[in-house]
């Protein structure tokens, strides 16, 4: 039995431990819906976050706030937390059964919850407290209400809800007793993508990501065409599912693939823990540039997430792995109450055949030859194609098949009938194709020698993977042959992906060094010389090792932990030209960091050097919707700022330099109020951003209030801790942003 079969082999059956816990809860009462709304989600869990995955579910509120909250088991409250950001005001509840329930988003708190709260924030005359009451010091009973819904933390509004088990790792709570919720629609399956995992791998004769849409057949879905594949590859699936009273996109609970009829790999999103939250990140892909989010079917390295079965889920297509020839994918989604969808993809397992190189050349009586050599690790013979090229399209001259192995081959070519004369450039195509139908093509030109053959350059970008970098080569002249790519002696294999597109692997693993010099030359129509210089970064970031690169000559270094990276990478960075958001100025270039899809375990820091003052200078993010976004401003050295990061992108040294907007501060000055008067600031900052609850200061005759901030609206509130004395009364407001920019309002009004 070949390797990729013994990972094939049917699953077992779920985990023991999770099999008991099931199976107690069957028998236990079910929880009561803490809403007296119909059981409606807006979100469930698992869901894609920014950072983490969705922890618990969202009831629906639809669009209201204020509704009681009721316990959904006898417990006593373990933890009470108000905080303007995440959770916002929020309630755990240890159940009589040792699980924890949160209850979260409120709106305001039922007592005693209420008063303790209260007393704790006039005590640190701060909004935000956290509360542990001793356990049995505040009892709930079943149904009982101890808060209001709201949007508090993050709206819009509605009620998250988690539980928890005794380790504080939340589980799915309509798996823990809580619902049902009613759902007759089985998920949706949208489109397929497929990711090469190697330097050699290959789908539909590329190096990159692949997107397949699929179409509703019969109860399923099936993909629009089939897909060719060689090499290791893996496989995710863009998917979601709906309930009946909603119509909001849900996370499916359980992926399954299988090939061939045997399951290789499933992922059930029953649990995760608070400590691995972020590796949402490996679980999810977001394959810029292709939108969208990618739930895969297969292990990432690094991923120790707990909810999978079965072992990588790699496809290993060719070699020990899949046979040449067809091959079925099947993906199935269920949601919680059982509905189930499948979608199947045909896969076709050939080697590519490879062109090894290709030139035209003519002799001294001025006949035109095309002499080429190529191979295939899975086919004896293949079609050879050669076509004249033109604008108004491709003219085919001869097709013939070739053996591989038996090269070079030499072909001669008839008149160009497109040439139009000795002083036109003779344009040719070779293309070759195997019996599965993969196939390369590589583009030719010839003209007669000209005195304005004056050197050209070729364009060459990079796209960087963890331990190589694919080159894209542009030419703006046709050529006489395929680029030759070489990093000092070794020559890079190089095809044609268009016309005057070109693309070769750089492979970076084992090599330790500042720059890895890749050199381009070519030979256009008319004699002249193309050549093109990329530099690269040798230097690599290991696991279980700290390491610190410099990028952009010094200009920018990476530090990993030993506990940073996942996988073995080789960073590369480019510099760019920033343009500021508003409010912020751009302190000299910026860099893109790739790989684009990399994450990290332990949190990287990037620094950056600086020249001239540190004043209102910090590290920023691309947020990918044309904003730059605070992460940090440490010093780190005397002229570097650092900050830490949990993924690559684009980062910037930008400067803050203007304070922060009070747009209104109420009661305005000169007004009368009556003595039980609300208070009340719209704020705002376009460039830094207000990131601390300790940075606003609403202070009512030189006592500070307790003043709420919410941050979607950009609104602070607060009342006094009692009735105002008739008379005069003064109100300032100071407002600082991260960059430490400082702003200061103040009002004058009379209490009557």
């Amino acid at each position: 039995m070949t390797r990729l079969w013994l990972l094939m082999l049917p699953l077992a059956v779920p985990f023991l431990l999770a099999s008991a816990i099931m199976a107690q809860l069957a028998t236990a009462q079910p929880l009561l819906w803490p809403l007296e709304l119909q059981p409606a989600l807006s979100s469930t869990f698992g869901e894609t976050r920014a950072t983490a995955f969705h922890f618990g579910i969202d009831l629906k509120t639809w669009g209201k706030t204020g509704y009681p909250v009721r316990a959904i088991d006898d417990g006593w409250i373990l933890r009470v937390r108000t905080s303007p950001w995440g959770y916002g005001r929020a309630v755990y509840q240890r159940l009589s059964d040792g699980r924890i329930a949160v209850y979260a988003h409120l709106l305001g708190f039922a007592e005693p919850i209420k008063s303790r709260v209260l007393a704790a924030q006039q005590a640190s005359r701060q909004y935000s407290v956290q509360l542990w009451p001793e356990e049995g010091e505040i009892p709930v009973r079943r149904g009982q209400v101890i808060a209001r819904s709201g949007s508090s933390g993050a709206g819009p509004p509605h009620l998250h809800v988690e539980i928890r088990d005794a380790d504080n790792v939340p589980h799915n709570p309509l798996q823990q007793g809580l619902g049902p919720v009613a759902d007759t629609t089985p998920p949706t399956l949208r489109r397929l993508l497929l990711m090469p995992l190697s330097a050699s791998s290959r789908i539909d004769g590329g190096y990159v990501p692949v997107v397949v849409s699929l179409r509703p057949d019969g109860d399923g879905f099936v993909a629009n065409r089939p897909v060719r594949i060689w090499g290791s590859i893996g496989l995710a699936i863009d998917s979601y599912d709906r309930a009946d009273l909603a119509p909001n996109k849900l996370a499916v609970l359980r992926h399954t693939l299988s090939v061939d009829d045997q399951v290789i790999f499933a992922s059930t999103y029953e649990h995760v823990s608070y400590a691995d939250g972020h590796l949402v990140a490996l679980d999810r892909i977001r394959p810029l540039p292709i939108a969208g989010v990618f739930s895969t079917l297969f292990r990432r390295p690094g991923n120790r997430l707990s909810f999978y079965e079965g072992e990588r889920g790699q496809l290993v297509a060719g070699g020990e792995g899949l046979a040449p020839g067809p091959h079925k994918a099947v993906v199935w989604a269920e949601d919680l109450a059982g509905n189930k969808t499948r979608a199947s993809l045909q896969l076709q397992v050939s080697a590519f055949p490879t062109m090894n190189w290709a030139r035209l050349f003519s002799s001294e009586q001025e006949e035109q030859f095309v002499e080429a050599d190529f191979s295939d690790a899975d086919d004896e013979r293949l079609q050879v194609e050669i076509s004249a090229v033109a604008e108004s399209g491709n003219t085919v001259v001869q097709r013939t098949m070739a053996s591989v192995g038996s090269g070079p081959f030499t072909w001669a070519l008839p008149e160009h009938p497109h040439a139009g004369g000795s002083s036109k450039t003779s344009t040719w195509s070779m293309r070759i194709r195997d019996e599965a139908g993969n196939e390369q093509s590589t583009t030719l030109a010839l003209q007669a020698p000209t005195t304005m053959s004056e050197p050209f350059s070729l364009h060459v970008t990079s796209v960087p993977r963890s331990r190589h970098v694919l080159l894209q080569i542009n030419s703006s002249k046709p050529l006489r042959q395929t680029p030759d790519a070489r990093v000092g002696a070794k020559k890079l294999s190089t095809y044609e992906v268009a016309p005057g597109k070109y693309t070769a692997m750089v492979p970076l693993h084992g090599i330790d060094a500042d720059s890895v010099v890749v050199d381009l030359q070519a030979v256009a129509a008319n004699g002249s010389i193309g050549t093109g210089r990329l530099v690269l970064s040798g230097r690599g970031l290991y696991p279980g090792q700290e390491r610190i690169i410099s990028l952009l000559d010094g200009d920018l270094q990476l530090q990993s932990a030993a506990g940073s990276v996942f996988e073995i990478l080789y960073p590369q960075a480019l510099a760019i030209t920033v343009e500021a958001s508003e409010g912020l100025e751009a302190a000299g270039r910026g860099c893109e960091i790739g790989p684009a899809d990399v994450a990290f375990d332990e949190r990287a820091r990037i620094s950056m050097g600086f020249s001239g003052e540190a004043d209102g200078l910090g590290v920023y993010a691309d947020d990918g919707q044309g904003r730059w976004v605070f992460i940090g401003a440490d010093l780190d050295g005397p002229n570097r700022l650092s900050a830490g990061v949990r993924a690559f992108g684009r980062f910037a040294l930008l400067r803050d330099a203007m304070s922060p907007t009070i747009l209104a501060l109420e009661p305005e000055s000169g007004s009368v109020v009556n003595a039980d008067i609300a208070f009340s600031a719209d704020i705002a900052d376009a460039g830094s951003g207000i990131k601390r609850e300790e940075d606003i200061v609403l202070e009512l005759d030189g006592l500070r209030l307790i003043s709420e901030y919410d941050p979607d609206t950009g609104r602070v509130m607060a009342t006094a801790d009692e009735l105002l004395a008739a008379g005069a009364h003064h109100l300032v407001l100071t407002l600082r942003d991260a960059a430490g920019n400082e702003s200061v309002l103040r009002t004058d009004f009379i209490s009557r």
